[in-house]
């Protein structure tokens, strides 16, 4: 109307954004800069891959080929490549993925930060190691120089054209993992966060155990450190159902999903291990089925005691925080999306 002074766009959206979503710790009027998120995912697929790093960064080659076939020295790549011994590789890659999540979840609490720079950055960075440690793999095998008659060889052995496809597969499946741990732990709601943290607490144990038993075998393998991740995912489960809550009640199946996968997950990669690092070697594909159910039950059996001890953490952990919210402090400091 005429006489009526009409305010910018600007300020009618800031206006309206600071009416409507003052509580709202992850709405900003401000637009956000893309690169700082873009390297935290960056850096966090990087820093996940260190453990690996430390272990001289080898690739490791079946020994079902013989070494002659091989060329060269183990040359260094930064994803453990290794079919026999797959979880390393698939955690390494997943984990990268929450861990840029929940960087970038803890910095928009106090600045504006974009999701898709840090999913771009974790893509980008695992993407770009998956190639260089497949051709470090490559010219391993004596097929980097891609004379025919290496890719030839290559060909007409099924085994190591299928061990190379396996990889291809698992490196694939684990950049989808990545992602959706990073889209579940930036999500607004605790109880996304907590179930990203929860499905991949399990992957911990192979993440850190696996480059180790480079420095120690298996029967030497420190005591402390193998009670350590025992019940490492345990403790990191239990703490991550303390940070969902239970209200609203609908949170109570972030609760059954999380203590679920830390009795079955880790169940399922020990008698995958076993059997396609085992029975492979032997050459007997058909022995895979029945090693997994072999091993499978009495692993479950076994992990009973780590969920009943991150159900603990987790009612314990509970208990006190609404006994703590209790206590007269600002609101602020209890908004349910902290």
């Amino acid at each position: 109307m005429k006489g009526e002074a009409v305010a910018p766009a600007g300020i009618l959206w800031d206006t309206r954004l600071m009416a409507s979503d003052r509580r709202n710790p992850y709405v900003t009027a401000t637009t956000p800069s893309r690169w700082p998120s873009f390297l935290i995912g960056v850096g966090a697929a990087l820093v996940v891959m260190v453990p690996g790093w430390l272990t001289g960064g080898g690739l490791q080659v079946p020994t079902r080929w013989d070494a002659e076939r091989l060329t060269g020295r183990r040359p260094f790549a930064f994803l453990p490549l290794d079919l026999d011994h797959v979880f390393p590789l698939f955690a390494t890659l997943v984990l990268g993925g929450v861990l840029a999540g929940l960087i970038v979840r803890m910095l928009r609490r106090r600045r504006p930060v974009q999701v898709w720079p840090a999913a771009w950055g974790v893509l980008l960075a695992q993407l770009a190691a998956a190639v260089q440690s497949f051709i470090a793999l490559l010219g391993r095998l004596g097929i980097g120089g891609g004379s025919e008659q290496a890719v030839g060889a290559m060909l007409m052995d099924g085994t190591q054209l299928l061990y190379l496809l396996g990889l291809v597969l698992v490196v694939v499946v684990g950049l989808l993992f990545a992602q959706l741990g990073l889209l579940f732990a930036t999500r607004r709601s605790p109880a996304f966060g907590a179930l990203a943290v929860a499905l991949a607490a399990p992957l911990v144990t192979n993440w850190i155990g696996g480059p180790l038993v480079v420095f120690v075998s298996i029967d030497s393998y420190p005591e402390w450190l193998a009670i350590v991740l025992r019940w490492l995912p345990a403790v990191i489960v239990g703490l991550a159902l303390v940070w969902c809550g239970v209200r609203p009640w609908g949170r109570l199946s972030v609760w059954v999903i999380g203590l679920a996968a830390l009795w079955v997950m880790p169940a399922a990669i020990t008698s995958i291990s076993y059997a396609v690092g085992i029975r492979a070697i032997q050459n007997d594909p058909q022995e895979i089925p029945r090693a997994i159910a072999q091993y499978f039950v009495p692993m479950l059996h076994a992990g009973v005691a780590p969920v009943v001890v991150a159900l603990v953490v987790g009612v314990v952990g509970t208990v006190v925080r609404m006994l703590v919210r209790r206590s007269p402090v600002s609101r602020e400091e209890t908004l349910e999306g902290v």
